[in-house]
């Protein structure tokens, strides 16, 4: 059915309800938000769950006076590791995406020139009304909510934005500062709590709302600049006004003066992008955007979607997904219950412990000197004095009952703790870090064909969410680049290319982009961890060379230590010509090798030789493989001199 445009009022009343056919707009719309909090009530039960277990909160309602309440901060730590390895990927290791352009394009400007530009938004974006962050902040936040809350979700819009611009002049009183205002379109990345947001759940994508809370003197400048319906919102202005007119006439009739509500300031707005049909299922609007104030107030009636990309300005990406749903699962639900019984039994471990020190006494009150003493319990190291007239060696205060630890409680707080790292992928290697202790290559390869094999679904998903977001941002940038501050654009990009951008019109410039598309490809993220991957490879295989005296008779005849070096530096996202040895370095190098050979003996032990120290520190049951590792690495003589010997 063809689009109606034509909408006949209930009333005359800004605000009021709107016909649209045979059912009214807040009724649809009503309908549409019931339909989606119904949905997804489990699902927020799960994530305040999971919210408890990362902000340390479980209830302990069933625990009696005096237990342990201890909290094992195991969700939390892991939420933090996840969320630092995807900060670390997107910031330490260069430009983490890259924009290819479609063969045949018509672009005037380069992918390069299009990232710069991207750039000088993603590191000082919006994230509030007042509130600057940076892109790379705004994932990571994203990515903990993905792992506790099932999906990243991110609304990506913009408003223009007065900014600061100071000058001086020179007047009779001497030179003066002066500042001015320049307003200018600025890029907005919103975080969306996933309690705010909702979605059609029969997967249909008939719409999307998202509630927000704001005070009404914002709604009132969102109104002036053309967001919201200035009458409908002058009416709920007037609405306000008369609720305290009325308790004012409450408190005149001498009444106690109850507490005001914190809502009672506050404007509940819930926007929806979506598709409205009437009763018989036809369509009424397609792909518009309305909003109602506080479930009563239509205060933007249907209006077509003010985005050129014809799309919501939400991307809603899970982390493991769920076939044929809206809100699949989060990375933490099986894990916050493992963490949740770790606590049981920890905390009964530590009440077995205190209960097996003190244990419960009993006390005869009337052969103490001054019965006041037992009053709150004898502490540690307390004198009693008794009666005269009690015999020698009677006890007055002895142990009736003793606690003790759970024989097996160890053996199950540690196959819990196995469980939780399995569950939340917290395990050093799943998370790309360098293992603190000596590894096996078969350990390897078992990860690469189990856990690691999840973690990599789940980065690519993470990688996907990117570049969804980032597509959207480009378009949402092109739509308002005339607006955007030109300095801004001139430090991006240069003066040829501002140039090139400043003489097309929006509409051309948006065509070109928007009909030959840039690809964008994320990859940060999965070459952090390949890069991670192969490092441990390759340190297993130096491994297996260096206690194998033929093995590493063989390797150092065909391979070069030297490019061995280079390549596990550039692993590592080292660039080995930043600390190579300049010329007046090498002039020294007969110096620098004598000083090292007499380092050596340091390194190796007093043992003498690598391989002795070696054999010693994993034999001896007191030493560390690690230092053994290091010393047999730091003295290769000592496996030639095996070599020798054959």
């Amino acid at each position: 059915m063809a689009e109606t445009t034509t909408t006949t009022p209930v009333s005359s009343k800004a605000g009021d309800d709107i016909d649209i056919g045979d059912i009214t707009l807040l009724t649809a719309l009503r309908a549409y938000k019931r339909e989606g909090d119904d949905a997804k009530k489990t699902r927020m039960k799960k994530n305040r769950d999971n919210m408890n277990a990362y902000l340390s909160v479980q209830d302990w309602s069933h625990k009696s006076e005096g237990q342990s309440q201890e909290f094992l901060p195991k969700t939390s730590v892991a939420v933090e590791q996840f969320g630092g390895f995807v900060k670390r990927a997107l910031t330490q290791f260069g430009a983490y995406y890259d924009i290819e352009l479609p063969l045949g394009s018509e672009s005037p400007i380069s992918g390069s020139a299009i990232r710069e530009l991207m750039n000088c938004s993603l590191d000082n974006l919006l994230v509030g009304d007042n509130k600057f962050s940076s892109f790379q902040l705004q994932l990571s936040d994203g990515v903990k909510t993905g792992a506790l809350e099932s999906l990243c979700i991110f609304k990506i819009h913009g408003n223009m934005h007065a900014e600061p611009r100071f000058r001086f002049e020179a007047g009779d009183q001497g030179i003066k500062l002066e500042q001015d205002e320049l307003e200018s379109w600025k890029l907005r990345v919103d975080l969306v709590n996933p309690m705010n947001y909702g979605v059609d759940p029969t997967g249909a994508n008939l719409y999307e709302y998202h509630t927000v809370e704001k005070d009404l003197h914002k709604v009132i400048e969102l109104a002036e600049q053309g967001v919201y319906d200035s009458a409908a919102v002058a009416r709920l202005e007037n609405d306000f006004k008369m609720k305290e007119e009325d308790t004012r006439q409450r408190d005149q009739t001498g009444h106690d003066d109850a507490q005001k509500p914190g809502f009672r300031k506050k404007v509940v707005i819930t926007e929806f992008w979506c598709s409205i049909i009437d009763n018989d299922g036809k369509l009424v609007h397609r792909n518009v955007f309305c909003a109602m104030a506080n479930d009563r107030y239509v205060i933007r009636k249907p209006t077509k979607n003010p985005f050129w990309h014809k799309k919501s300005p939400f991307v809603a990406i899970p982390l493991i997904r769920v076939p044929f749903s809206e809100w699949h699962k989060a990375l933490f639900d099986d894990a916050v219950k493992l963490n949740f019984a770790e606590n049981e039994i920890f905390n009964l471990i530590i009440d077995g412990g205190i209960s097996a020190v003190w244990g419960i006494k009993q006390v005869r009150i009337d052969d103490l000197e001054d019965p006041a003493q037992a009053q709150g319990g004898f502490p540690q190291g307390e004198t009693l004095a008794i009666k005269s007239t009690v015999p020698y060696g009677h006890k007055v205060l002895e142990k009736v009952a003793e606690g003790e630890v759970p024989r097996d409680s160890m053996a199950v707080l540690e196959m819990l703790s196995r469980e939780f790292a399995a569950a939340a992928l917290s395990s050093e290697l799943k998370l790309g870090s360098l293992p603190s202790k000596q590894v096996r290559a078969t350990e390897i390869v078992e990860l690469s064909q189990s856990q690691a094999v999840t973690l990599d679904g789940i980065i690519a998903d993470v990688e996907q969410m990117i570049e969804m977001v980032l597509e959207r941002i480009w378009l949402t940038m092109l739509q308002n680049l005339d607006d955007f501050s030109a300095s801004h654009i001139l430090t991006a990009v240069g003066p040829r290319v501002a140039f090139t951008l400043g003489t097309m019109s929006p509409a051309e410039r948006y065509s070109i982009f928007a009909n030959n598309p840039c690809s964008f490809k994320v990859h940060g993220l999965s070459a952090m961890l390949a890069r991670t991957r192969d490092f441990q490879k390759f340190m297993a295989l130096l491994q297996a060379v260096t206690t194998n005296p033929l093995l590493f008779q063989a390797f150092f005849k065909k391979y070069s230590p030297d490019k061995v070096l280079n390549h596990m530096m550039k692993m590592l996202g080292i660039n080995p010509e930043r600390i190579e040895k300049d010329d007046m370095e090498l002039q020294r190098l007969s110096q620098d090798l004598t000083e090292l050979q007499q380092l050596l003996p340091l390194v190796s032990g007093p043992q003498g030789g690598g391989q002795q120290a070696a054999q010693g520190g994993t034999q001896s049951g007191g030493g560390d493989p690690t230092t053994a590792e290091i010393a047999a690495v730091g003295n290769p003589t000592a496996g030639l001199a095996g070599v020798g010997g054959t």
